[in-house]
């Protein structure tokens, strides 16, 4: 009696390889992935600290988490461009990072050349952006798209220069806050001081928005002020009525609805969205932080110098929760391999009989 010996068989090779192909491939797919949540309208950000951003539903749920590298860092305020990418200041780090509209980093380092201290953003509507310092010269500077250096200005400078910025519907005056008693005017047009936008307000005053009315919102550590577009306080919200009660108001920004404002906590991080018209409490959550919330940004926020941030669909991230295809495709191929392994298990044993 004659039989084939082939060593190992190829029938059991292809019936290991068969068998073994989707446990590997499941053992791929249950690998820690990163989660990632695209922006929608009505999204809140906080600055969350050590070079973070927390991504939240307007109800408080955590989305996903943004990391710009820049550890122990103060993450403070943000703007987004038309293309619905967010642009978030770290103060210590001393540069902005750029994230895409699904939550990626796209830029570490956007920009150059600053003072110290970059705290706040403001675009225009040819996605050129303005960026206030806290620090150093205290200048406004000026970026391109690509963050290329395009100007910068020296307004008057006073407690901490130019700290807090917002442009006009008009493109040329910025109005800014140096966490003092006053509002100021610059004209980036024309390089020029203009008149004093607002004064006698309860320092120190933080972060300022310009409704589409031409009103101005500002946060005050006691309280935030909206004042009329001839800079008369028009409305006061206590910090007394916010429950619980915060310590330090510092951030402000405009919900797309245009009828609530959103502010923050310095210090407790308690972040609280509030009826501009009659100062009732609508939200309040709680983010876990790490220093402070010294930012705050709405998906979607009023800004009168550029229209509403509106992200083409991004491609669906890959995610650890995603429908595991490429595991599918590997069965396939395994269930593949396997029937051609009996296949030629069988035909073995023919040839084995056939040789007796």
């Amino acid at each position: 009696m004659r039989t084939h010996t082939l060593g190992l068989p190829r029938s059991g090779v292809l019936l290991s390889i068969a068998l073994a192909a989707p446990i590997a491939a499941l053992a791929f797919m249950s690998q820690p992935v990163r989660a990632t949540a695209s922006f929608s309208v009505g999204d809140v950000f906080v600055g969350i600290g050590d070079g973070k951003v927390g991504h939240f539903s307007n109800t408080g749920t955590l989305l996903d988490t943004l990391d710009s590298t820049h550890a122990g860092s103060e993450s403070a305020g943000m703007c987004f461009d038309q293309a619905g990418n967010l642009y978030a200041a770290f103060f210590e780090a001393d540069t902005l990072s750029k994230f895409g509209p699904d939550g990626t980093l796209l830029v570490a380092g956007f920009g150059s050349g600053y003072g110290a201290n970059p705290e706040s953003c403001s675009f225009n509507s040819t996605n050129q952006l303005y960026v206030g310092q806290a620090g150093g010269t205290h200048k406004i500077l000026k970026f391109d798209a690509s963050g290329n250096p395009l100007a910068s200005y020296t307004p008057t400078s006073v407690d901490l220069g130019t700290d807090w910025i917002d442009l006009a519907a008009d493109e040329c005056s910025m109005v800014y806050a140096g966490e003092g008693a006053t509002i100021r005017r610059f004209n980036v047009c024309t390089n020029a001081a203009g008149p004093d936008f607002a004064t006698g307000l309860p320092a120190p005053c933080f972060a300022v928005r310009t409704r589409l009315n031409g009103e101005v919102m500002v946060a005050c550590a006691s309280g935030v002020r909206r004042l009329s577009s001839t800079g008369m306080v028009l409305q006061t919200y206590l910090d007394s009525s916010l429950n619980p009660q915060p310590s330090k108001l510092f951030a402000l920004n405009l919900d797309p609805d245009g009828t609530t404002f959103w502010t923050a906590d310095l210090n407790s991080g308690d972040v609280y969205r509030v009826n501009i018209s009659t100062g009732a409490q609508v939200t309040h959550f709680k983010p876990a932080i790490t220093r402070s919330v010294a930012g705050l940004a709405i998906f979607g926020e009023q800004r009168v110098a550029t229209p509403p941030s509106e992200p083409a669909s991004p491609a669906a991230p890959v995610t650890a929760s995603s429908p595991p295809v490429l595991y599918l495709l590997v069965v396939a191929a395994g269930a593949a391999i396997l029937f051609l392994a009996l296949f030629l298990r069988r035909r073995r044993r023919r040839v084995s009989t056939d040789s007796t």
